[in-house]
């Protein structure tokens, strides 16, 4: 009887759907729209990464223009900016270099001074092992309890030296570490405002076309990139009804 009602309920909703044109209209445009806001993110998402790769041409384009020091038309700041950036970024790599080498100096050094203070106190705590062993006689018994106290005496001197040195060590080691730090950010902004500056020298070949072997196969691979952020712009302003 249940699944009796059922198909009767189902064939109602049939026949209403059939005959509701107005339903029928709804519904395909509710489909529509949906499928044309799932077409419109795709869309956007791949021009997205189309213009990602262009600007990525650019700034290669831009690069290897100054390597091989093609000169362009307005672009005289750019290209002396650019060689400000060079030797900003060549001087920032010798001072980071050298920083890493004396962190590499300074963690050897604080390594070997634990080895060997943990060497002095173990010879020391043999040596008082040994003092330790009283005989009966109560002079040699003083005598020994002297050697004892004179032996923890050396021992907290050794503590105390140890610390001092692992302090210097480790200050150290924390000043370099700040400036490696301090420089691989100098470095990575100089990259950024590399790149920057590239990208601008990119447009401006782009624009003038300088004639060049080095170039011309960057030139091909824009134009394409162009052609289809073109097309891409074209589908997405029709779809959104423009």
């Amino acid at each position: 009887m249940f699944y009796f009602l059922l198909c009767i309920i189902l064939l109602l909703v049939v026949f209403i759907f059939l005959r509701d044109k107005q339903l029928r209209m709804r519904i395909s445009a509710f489909l529509a729209g949906a499928r044309r806001r799932s077409v419109l993110i795709r869309l956007k998402f791949q021009l997205k990464k189309e213009r990602q790769k262009r600007g990525s041409l650019l700034c290669e384009l831009g690069k290897r223009a100054w390597e091989q020091g093609i000169p362009v038309r307005d672009s005289d700041f750019l290209q002396t900016e650019l060689t400000k950036l060079v030797e900003r970024k060549k001087t920032s790599q010798m001072e980071w270099k050298k920083a890493l080498d004396e962190l590499e100096r300074l963690n050897q050094q604080l390594e070997m001074a634990r080895r060997s203070h943990d060497e002095k106190v173990k010879k020391k705590q043999e040596g008082k092992g040994r003092g330790q062993v009283l005989t009966g006689e109560d002079k040699e018994k003083e005598t020994s309890l002297e050697k004892i106290k004179s032996d923890e005496a050396d021992l907290k001197d050794l503590e105390a030296e140890a610390r001092r040195e692992r302090h210097d060590l480790e200050k150290a080691i924390h000043y370099w570490s700040k400036l490696k730090e301090r420089l691989e950010h100098r470095i990575k902004s100089i990259e950024a405002q590399e790149e920057a500056l590239f990208y601008s020298l990119g447009k401006n070949l782009e624009e003038a076309r300088v004639s060049h072997q080095q170039l011309d196969s960057l030139y091909s691979q824009i134009d394409t990139i162009n052609q289809r952020i073109s097309t891409l712009l074209h589908r997405i302003e029709t779809l959104s009804g423009g």
